[in-house]
C-alpha cells in the first residue's frame, strides 16, 4: 500500500483541480471556435452572394454601355446619310448655269 504525505495529497487535489480547470478551459474555446466558424461561414455565403450581384450589376453596365455604343454608332450613320441627303437637294435645287 502506498503513503502520502498531506503535502502530496494536497498536490493532487490542487492538480485534479487545474486539470478540470483547463479542461473547462479547453470546452469553452472549442465551443467559442465553432461559434466564429458558423459566423465566418455565415458572413462568407453573404459576400458569396453579394459579389455575385455585383457581377450581375457590371454585366449589365457593361451591356448598356454596348448598347449606347451601338445607338452613336447608328446615329453617326443616319447623320452621315442626312448630311448627304441634304446634299443631294441642295444640288438639285442648285440653279443650272
Amino acid at each position: 500500500m502506498r503513503h502520502y504525505h498531506s503535502g502530496q495529497l494536497l498536490d493532487i487535489g490542487t492538480d485534479n483541480t487545474c486539470s478540470h480547470h483547463r479542461v473547462s478551459q479547453i470546452f469553452v474555446n472549442q465551443k467559442d471556435l465553432e461559434q466564429e466558424a458558423k459566423n465566418l461561414s455565415l458572413q462568407s455565403a453573404r459576400y458569396a452572394k453579394q459579389t455575385t450581384q455585383w457581377l450581375a450589376l457590371v454585366s449589365q453596365f457593361d451591356s448598356a454601355l454596348k448598347e449606347l455604343g451601338d445607338v452613336q454608332n447608328w446615329v453617326q450613320v443616319i447623320e452621315k446619310d442626312m448630311e448627304q441627303v441634304t446634299r443631294a437637294l441642295e444640288e438639285s435645287k442648285a440653279p443650272e448655269t
